[in-house]
């Protein structure tokens, strides 16, 4: 009995012995299993450290491309604001050079102020077959004149104006209507009306008289 109490009691010493060796060597030397979840989770951690730096690049860029936006548009509206003053200059200079035509402002307005209305309505016949006078009047090859003295230019709404007109700026005063009626070609080269103008100065400052007459 004694033999055999021993024996067991060897047995269970090395199998002892053996799992505190392998306890041991694990913890000295890891198995490949351990190596290779170690190596994945590195891979995982650099994986993570790319993406991070490829969100930071890409936000980046995008602030950059923002920025950008926002300067061509400052530089737009400058532009614009450019293109604007260029126009009322030119708008400005028209109405000088309409009112030297005329023989100068003061003379010119004058004969408008002393014309008939009846004599300029009589000389615009030829007028009526591109445009209405009637208030509300529909628009044909011209657009409608009912209030056209004083109003901004190239403004009918529904008609559809040369890039010549929409490019004076301004408004129709006497002084511009005068150098437009007397030469449109040479007042907005590049219009549509086909016309030869009105060049004498009482027959046109009776048919402005007309016109400013044709308000409410």
């Amino acid at each position: 009995m004694r033999c055999i109490f021993n024996l067991i009691a060897s047995v269970v010493l090395a199998v002892l012995l053996v799992l505190v060796v392998n306890i041991v060597g694990d913890a000295i030397y890891p198995t490949p299993g351990g190596m290779k979840s170690a190596h994945a989770t590195a891979e995982q951690k650099a994986e993570k450290a790319e993406q991070e730096a490829e969100n930071e690049a890409l936000a980046e860029a995008e602030e950059s491309a923002d920025t950008a936006s926002a300067e061509e548009a400052r530089e737009a509206e400058k532009e614009a604001e450019k293109k604007a003053e260029k126009e009322a200059e030119k708008a400005d200079k028209a109405e000088e050079t309409a009112g030297a035509d005329s023989g100068g402002d003061k003379s010119f307005a004058d004969m408008v102020a002393a014309a008939d209305p009846a004599a300029g309505k009589s000389a615009t016949t030829q007028c009526k077959a591109c445009h209405t006078f009637k208030k509300g009047g529909g628009k044909r090859m011209g657009p409608n004149l009912y209030g056209v003295v004083g109003s901004k230019k190239a403004s009918v709404e529904g008609f559809s104006y040369s890039q010549a007109l929409k490019d004076l700026g301004g408004k129709w005063t006497v002084e511009a209507l005068s150098g437009y009626l007397k030469n449109p070609s040479g007042f907005a080269p590049g219009n549509k009306m086909a016309f030869g103008g009105i060049k004498d100065d009482q027959k046109r400052a009776a048919v402005i008289a007309y016109l400013k007459s044709l308000s409410d």
